[in-house]
């Protein structure tokens, strides 16, 4: 199996599996819903009156 060799900053891959996992900790540790979360410490608190997370 070869692997691809990258310049530092010459690219990007994202993983959504990665923030899942974030996303799975923060509740557990939280013990309250990740949607829950965004609505009291992000929405409510810049006032974004009309955002939602579903």
């Amino acid at each position: 199996m070869s692997e691809k060799m990258y310049e530092p900053d010459s690219d990007f891959q994202y993983s959504d599996a990665g923030f899942c996992i974030i996303q799975q900790l923060i509740e557990d540790v939280c013990g309250k819903p990740f949607t829950v979360l965004m609505n009291e410490h992000i929405f409510e608190t810049l006032h974004m009156k009309n955002s939602t997370l579903e």
